[in-house]
């Protein structure tokens, strides 16, 4: 599983509220082993990028189930 989530700049520049809103969700995901892949939609590059984090969450799914 991988969890992507599309920042917008303005909305998350100067937001106190969404920052906080984001560190809990952070830490949500953090606690329950989920990657989180952050675009921002000023960037570029993007199907590279969910590609390898996709390869990168399966590799790490893969570790936790032979386990």
């Amino acid at each position: 599983m991988l969890a992507i989530e599309v920042d917008g700049f303005a909305y998350h520049e100067d937001n106190p509220t969404q920052l906080e809103r984001d560190a809990i969700k952070d830490e949500i995901l953090r606690t329950h082993q989920m990657p989180l892949l952050r675009l921002p939609t000023t960037g570029s590059g993007e199907d590279s990028r969910i590609r390898r984090a996709l390869d990168v969450a399966e590799a790490q799914w893969v570790r936790m189930s032979s386990r």
